[in-house]
């Protein structure tokens, strides 16, 4: 019988799972899996990828902190209208625990 399949990869955790940055439910600002190392995407003959030249490769530690304020604008205007001011604030990190 073959042997058992490892629980763990011989480099870390396995990438699908991984911890991702960056998006609209994560680290506003950022696009989908934009913050955190990266990696040269090859094609199969070793070459560089040209349309997708780097994949995201995530991290083992993640900690994101997001502030949302939302205020009512002053005027009779803006009221009638239900307009509102709204500012944010968001910071994150992304990390390995092995190299």
């Amino acid at each position: 019988a073959p042997p058992p399949a490892p629980l763990m990869p011989p480099h870390g955790v396995f990438l699908p799972d991984r911890l991702f940055l960056g998006g609209p439910n994560s680290l506003w600002g950022f696009r989908t899996h934009g913050v955190g190392p990266r990696e040269q995407r090859h094609t199969s003959t070793g070459l560089p990828h040209a349309k997708t030249p780097c994949d995201s490769l995530g991290g083992e530690v993640l900690a994101t902190s997001s502030l949302s304020l939302s205020a009512p604008m002053p005027g009779r205007q803006f009221e009638k209208l239900g307009a509102r001011a709204h500012a944010f604030a968001s910071a994150g990190a992304l990390h390995s625990l092995g190299g």
